[in-house]
């Protein structure tokens, strides 16, 4: 297994990924402008598909953030279909379908990223069956797909039966567990096997004991959370060996360069600097910088006190930001609130910018 810190990565990567990062952003705010079901869809199958990457062999820190930017960048070539056509209620006629199906060839050809930093095949094959059927058009099948787009498909495959969407009946999406189900009985036809096996795995150990309360945001909120502290861990490991997660550096407060050298190697697409920071600090045991002031919120007493609620496995929070002075929060954004780490899951701007957070 090929490890991070077996793989040189330099100034010039950093900064090529970071360019390609800010226009694989850009243009899935197109796409998800342009179709306003898919609200966040690009960033959420790009999460799911780095769960599943991140238990493979072979996926060091280049190959995951390539696969982070192609998952962004995977329904691309949707700009091309016309708004009517994808969120029509209901079957689509020959005409329309064959419009859908030619999204990832278009997506393929006209991807706005460096080849260095995105793999086309992800974009090209994400909707190809394991068994060889759907589209594009080819006698490509089984492990002869890619395998970033057949890990790209199961991420997308359950983004889209959880979301909301125009043709699921009533329009709301399906609850994990179901679409768990749906991932099984497409698993060897639609899917890789192997793969939907894995993401099972991921999904049941985000559980924990109680099956019935886990939802997307508990799912989420340990992926990520869970995920990121335990990278940072493994940085440390490597540095220190052995030590104590609740004292890790003995009672030393880290050096300023220790820190940005952390916050450098966890940063990602879905994981801004900001973030990385909030949690490193957490990871050493440092005090968290509170992201919200009271100053800069616009909450009345009834607000304050009913700001924070339990909802199954997990806490939600919301905010209110004067609209003039809010600050765009991208999402799945790491930020501190009364002194834990908390996402943000979403925002509405309105007289008001109201910001959702889980925990």
């Amino acid at each position: 297994m090929v490890n991070d810190h077996e793989v040189s990565w330099t100034h010039m990567d950093e900064s090529g990924f970071k360019d390609a990062l800010a226009l694989a952003q850009e243009a899935r705010e197109r796409v998800e402008a342009h179709d306003t079901t898919t609200h966040h869809h690009g960033v959420r199958v790009a999460q799911w598909a780095l769960m599943i990457a991140r238990r493979l062999p072979g996926f060091n820190r280049r190959r995951l953030r390539v696969l982070e930017i192609s998952a962004l960048l995977h329904d691309y070539g949707k700009l091309m279909i016309p708004r009517t056509v994808l969120n029509k209620p209901g079957k689509l006629d020959d005409h329309e379908w064959a419009l859908v199906r030619k999204h990832p060839e278009v997506g393929a050809m006209t991807a706005p990223v460096s080849e260095n930093f995105v793999e086309k095949g992800v974009i090209l094959w994400h909707h190809k069956w394991f068994d060889g059927r759907s589209y594009p058009a080819g006698r490509m099948a089984g492990h002869e797909i890619p395998i970033e787009a057949r890990i790209t498909a199961v991420a997308d495959v359950f983004d889209a039966v959880t979301s909301s969407r125009s043709y699921h009946v009533g329009g709301k999406g399906k609850d994990p567990s179901e679409a768990i189900k749906i991932l099984n009985d497409a698993a060897g036809t639609q899917l890789d096997p192997n793969l939907v096996a894995l993401f099972k795995t991921i999904y049941q150990d985000s559980q924990g004991r109680d099956a019935e309360a886990i939802g997307i945001p508990t799912m989420t909120v340990r992926s990520v959370l869970a995920g990121e502290m335990e990278r940072v861990r493994r940085y440390l490991g490597n540095e220190l060996g052995d030590f104590d997660k609740d004292d890790p550096l003995g009672g030393s407060i880290p050096s300023p360069e220790m820190v940005d050298d952390l916050v450098q190697k966890i940063v990602r697409a879905n994981l801004n600097e900001e973030s990385a920071r909030n949690i490193v600090l957490e990871a050493l045991n440092q005090p968290l910088p509170e992201s919200f002031h009271p100053e800069d919120l616009d909450m009345t007493a009834t607000e304050w006190r009913d700001a924070t609620t339990r909802a199954g496995n997990h806490e939600e929070a919301v905010l209110y930001m004067p609209r003039e002075a809010s600050a765009r929060l991208p999402y799945l954004s790491v930020v501190v609130f009364q002194g834990f780490l908390w996402l943000t899951v979403g925002e509405q701007v309105g007289e008001r910018t109201m910001i959702s957070l889980v925990r």
